[in-house]
């Protein structure tokens, strides 16, 4: 049967317009096993502030003999966040510029260790309060983390790395996401397998979730933050604005103030359903200036909604002002703790 030259061309035409429709550039990697068991390891979090600021802070003792992480893990989390500080970190300089200091990157891996046997997940979080939109401070940032990461290759499957914490207004999205494929990409040469956690920019708000624009890398837990609504939450935070205002604000948990958290959960899970994705929710809290019975409501009716929808979860504070642990009196904050791990 002879085919005609014209039918043959529209049939290569139609397959190749399916082939397109069917595989995007920017399709997402099923996560693997060990993302799926990072995820579950990650379920309960909390974020030790502070810890790493200043190379004399003494609370690195403190973490080396791994007493606090065994204390965390007894509470009920099973995870800690430790954020790293790469504009205060001491450095060394030779011919390739200012590079982090050995000896500060060692405490990093110490402490590190430390949590892991005490039986928690870890996550490595960078965190810095220079302008992520400048080239120079990119430049640094992603010289810093393959240091670090080529410094952590050998570190237990439990840690994990986070490119940022909540990257600031002043980058944006497209920005951020050329950024952060750059930081992958270098943590990626010395650690291949290592799962990585990523979040949005405009501060990990979890509407910019959608913007994110990176290749398929099924290595990947998505993050965002949670603080809505934030003149409760934020109250008395000098960094926002109005602040002032919000004084005095309480939290009651009617129908609308639980029908906002749902949906805008709902539209986040949605998200990471879609796209086959596991999602961490970095940071929820609220200030401690609150209502403390709202605080509790609050605090208890989040994290819930977090875990219904399987979204791992990492509370603001361990022992700041607004943290579930007064380091002073050396005692848990109650009844915050339980509302966070429901005992």
């Amino acid at each position: 049967m002879k085919v005609h030259h014209s039918t043959v061309i529209g049939l290569l035409v139609f397959a190749f317009s399916m082939l397109v429709s069917c595989v995007s550039p920017r399709e997402v990697a099923k996560p693997d096993r060990a993302v799926v068991q990072a995820h579950r390891d990650l379920a309960r979090g909390v974020t030790l502030d502070s810890v790493f600021d200043r190379p004399d802070n003494a609370d690195w003792v403190t973490l080396q003999r791994g007493d606090l992480f065994r204390e965390i893990r007894r509470a009920g989390f099973t995870a800690v966040r430790l954020p790293v500080h790469f504009d205060r970190a001491p450095r060394s300089v030779d011919e390739s510029g200012a590079l982090l200091h050995p000896s500060w990157m060692d405490r990093i891996d110490r402490v590190v260790r430390s949590a892991a046997r005490a039986g928690l997940a870890v996550i490595v979080v960078a965190r810095t309060g220079e302008d992520l939109s400048d080239p120079a401070v990119q430049e640094r940032v992603v010289a810093d983390w393959a240091a670090l990461a080529a410094h952590l290759r050998n570190a237990h499957r439990a840690v994990s790395f986070e490119l940022m914490d909540a990257p600031n207004a002043r980058i944006t999205d497209a920005a951020w996401s050329r950024l952060a494929e750059e930081l992958r990409l270098a943590i990626r040469q010395s650690n291949p397998d290592r799962v990585l956690i990523i979040g949005p920019a405009q501060r990990y708000h979890p509407a910019h979730l959608v913007h994110l624009d990176l290749p398929p890398d099924p290595h990947i837990v998505f993050a965002f933050a949670y603080d809505e609504p934030s003149a409760f939450t934020r109250q008395g935070d000098p960094s926002r604005r109005g602040f002032e205002a919000w004084i005095g604000t309480t939290w009651n948990g009617d129908p609308d103030e639980l029908r906002r958290i749902e949906e805008d959960l709902d539209r986040a899970a949605r998200w990471a359903r879609e796209r086959k994705r596991k999602l961490l929710c970095a940071d929820f809290g609220s200030s401690a200036a609150a209502d403390p019975a709202s605080r509790a409501q609050w605090t208890f009716f989040v994290a819930r909604a977090l875990e219904e929808r399987d979204i791992a979860w990492a509370y603001r504070s361990f022992a700041g002002p607004d943290g579930v642990y007064d380091s002073e009196w050396r005692m848990w904050r109650q009844p915050l703790l339980g509302m966070l791990t429901d005992r």
